[in-house]
């Protein structure tokens, strides 16, 4: 594995690849932005729809067959994830700049990670800064399913 992420105790986690450490340590101010980061995406997507004299629900899309009305909210939902995949990648910059003085993308290819590997990162590096235990692949024991 090129990086390993290690639990030093219950606020701190390590992460290491190469020769570099850079310790993690989990705060009140950290989760709360984490936490802040979707309902400003939310604000931030209404503000800028405004700026374009929408509303989100110019995003719906209303279907009617016979007597009933259908409606689409899957425009709403993309752009949604969307803002909320920006938000959450800048608050990720700010907490990786003042723990290993790099953004994301610095990191990942400091580490010198390839877009399958990216992925998995992200879910250990957001576990690490929630202070949750970041389970390597390798210790699920295999489970043998027997047919019936």
């Amino acid at each position: 594995m090129k990086y390993k992420f290690t639990k030093v105790d219950q606020d701190t986690t390590e992460l290491s690849y190469k020769d570099k450490v850079f310790p993690i340590k989990r705060d009140i101010d950290l989760q709360k932005r984490i936490q802040e980061a979707i309902p400003k995406a939310r604000v931030l997507m209404n503000v800028e729809l405004a700026k374009m004299g929408l509303t989100k629900k110019d995003l719906v899309i209303e279907r009617h067959e016979g007597n009933k009305t259908y409606y689409d909210n899957s425009n709403i939902m993309d752009a949604e994830e969307q803002y909320q995949a920006i938000a959450t990648m800048e608050v990720f910059d700010e907490i990786l700049v003042k723990y290993t003085k790099m953004t994301l993308n610095d990191l990942i290819q400091d580490i010198d990670l390839n877009q399958d590997e990216v992925g998995d990162f992200g879910t250990d590096l957001t576990n690490a800064i929630m202070g949750k235990e970041v389970i390597e692949k390798e210790k699920f024991p295999s489970v043998k399913i027997e047919e019936v």
